[in-house]
């Protein structure tokens, strides 16, 4: 029971929240908040935009060649991202950076992704990034 105790304490667990979830999030908002709130009104913008050009969104020819994979996605009115996330089947679940690799020729706003990732990662889905640097 004392080895059990320390790592069911109610002690540790408000501990470890505190560190790993409270506190980043303090943080982040904090940033958010800097210059009039100016970051998180462009984030809610951008989500705006996102919401509304959702249904305009489409993706292309994939390829999958060993551990690489890539994508071309129509991205309608959004302006296109710097990268977008890969969301990957596991768990805990895996996420992959995508890279915009190229504009697609003879398309308009269509862009060619790319990432690589381990062989056993099943990609699911992709979506914009709402994060800003």
């Amino acid at each position: 029971m004392t080895e059990l105790t320390p790592r069911f304490s109610a002690t540790r667990a408000v501990t470890e929240y505190t560190e790993k979830y409270y506190l980043p999030a303090a943080r982040n908002y904090l940033t958010r908040k800097e210059n009039g709130a100016a970051l998180a009104q462009q984030m809610v913008y951008q989500l705006g935009i996102l919401e509304e050009q959702w249904i305009y969104l489409r993706f292309g020819k994939t390829k999958v060649d060993g551990q690489s994979y890539e994508t071309e996605i129509y991205l309608g009115a959004i302006d296109p991202p710097r990268s977008t996330r890969a969301f990957c089947r596991g768990d805990p679940p895996e996420v992959y950076t995508m890279q915009q690799k190229s504009a697609l020729q003879g398309s308009s706003n269509t862009y060619i992704y790319a990432a690589n990732y381990p062989h056993y990662a099943l990609l699911m889905s992709i979506r914009y990034a709402l994060e800003l640097p």
